[in-house]
Order: C-alpha cells, then structure tokens, then sequence
C-alpha cells in the first residue's frame, strides 16, 4: 500500500496559477485503503492487519466495508490492487458534529497504479462511484487568481452548526493548503476507561446497537460495535483509548442486558 500523502501545509501558501478547489476541513484521523481480493486499511504510519485495526478508526473502517462498491471499481479499473484511496476517519477531536448525519470515512485524494494523485475532480467524482462520501466541497474552479488567504472566511460546516474547522484549498491538479477556522475546542472531562463505560455503556445505547445487528445478537457483537460508536462519539473525552480496558469494563453490562 502506498504510503499516505504529505499532509496539507498550514502556511497559508497557495498556487497562483490554475483552477481551485476548496473544501471543508474535517478533524479526524488519516484514514488509507485498498482492495486487493478485499479491502486493506492503514494510518498515517502503520497498515493493519485485517480485523486489528485501532479502535479509534473502526467505525470508519466498517463504514467503508459496508459502502465500498468493489464490483463496480473492478470494473472500472484494469489493476485495481495498484490504488491507494486516503480519507479521514472522523471521530470527536473537539469539534461538535451532527454524528448522526456525519459520514464515519470522508474520502480525501486517490493514487493510481503509477503512484500519480488524481486531480480533485476525479478523486471526488471516483468517490462518489464507489458509495463513499467524498469531502464537502465548497467551491469548485475558483481561478487561482482570485483567492487570497487572508480575504477568505471560512465557510459554515456541513456538518454542524457553526464554521467549519478550516478549508482545504487545492490546485485541481496539484498542491494544498489549510485555512483554519476559527475553532476553539472546549475543555472536557478525560475519563478512565471503567469510568467512560459506566457513564456511555447504558441500556439504552445498547439496546440501539442490538436492535440494528438484527434478530438475537451476541455480547461480543454488540460490544464490538457499541465501543466503536462510543469512541468515534466521544474520543475526547478518553485518556487512553485501551480496547482490551474498556471492553473489560464494559463486557458484563452488555450480556447482563442482553
């Protein structure tokens, strides 16, 4: 799999030439993929073994498997081993998005067999082809020469109610960058994880994860997507994202419900 790309630079520099598109700046965490007779995922620095992947990434792992179109990409690609797809696994770092209308993967940028990124157009369009949510765009084809940094407010999310954590400005076919918003997370509570199981693993939040994995689940199925949903809502508010804790703190509840 190929590596992930450079991350946007933050210096505010963008091309002065060519054709622009902006689009919403999402905080998550980097998120890669390919298929090859299945899908493979990866960080920013690691590529995970199939079903180990961080619990602070599942729930953007399983919404990519169940929304990836592997029929139609094999057949609109002569090597479809050869693409590397990068994308956010959103999660709350401190932004307050709507995590119901959320997608749990955004999808970012794509590289092709010959290790060339696809211009936004495509990747954004390939996306979309393939039943995933690419980034919301907030404009398309601005020439270069009419945008500048420090005259750009960052648009309202998509997302939630309030600006947007920055605009990702790229050249259609080339570099970005990263206007930041104006965002200012707030302080919370960083729980232990027999704590954060006691105060989220409730009846309720379990009965909704039972009621969606069909007729008779086991406690380990639901545990699995339980905690996944749980960390993808409230990762801020973990110290320490240790699957074999919480799911020790969290395991009795869910078969004594169940």
């Amino acid at each position: 799999m190929d590596e992930f790309l450079p991350l946007p630079r933050a210096d505010g520099t963008v091309a002065d030439a060519g054709h622009l598109w902006l689009r919403e700046h999402v905080w998550g965490r980097r998120l890669r993929f390919r298929y090859d007779a299945g899908l493979q995922f990866g960080d920013g620095e690691t590529a995970f073994e199939p079903g180990s992947e961080p619990l602070g990434v599942r729930a953007g792992v399983r919404a990519v498997r169940a929304a990836f179109d592997a029929d139609a990409f094999t057949t609109d690609v002569s090597e479809p081993g050869g693409y590397t797809f990068y994308g956010i696994a959103t999660r709350n770092e401190g932004v307050p998005y709507d995590w119901n209308r959320l997608p749990a993967f955004l999808g970012t940028d794509i590289r092709n067999p010959d290790g060339d990124r696809l211009s936004v157009d495509a990747a954004h369009r390939a996306f979309d082809r393939l039943g995933l949510a690419p980034l919301n765009v907030f404009e398309k084809e601005l020439p270069a020469r009419d945008f500048r940094v420090g005259r750009h407010d960052v648009p309202a999310s998509a997302w939630y109610d309030g600006p947007a954590a920055g605009t990702r400005v790229r050249r259609k076919d080339g570099a970005e960058t990263v206007v930041p918003g104006d965002v200012d997370p707030r302080p919370v509570e960083s729980l232990a994880p027999a704590a954060f199981a006691e105060q989220y693993v409730t009846p309720e939040a379990i009965e909704t994860i039972a009621a969606a994995c069909g007729d008779d689940p086991s406690p380990r199925t639901v545990l699995d997507r339980l905690l996944a949903r749980l960390v993808r809502r409230r990762y801020r508010e973990l110290d320490t994202v240790d699957e074999a804790a919480l799911r020790e703190a969290s395991i009795e509840r869910v078969a004594r419900h169940l």
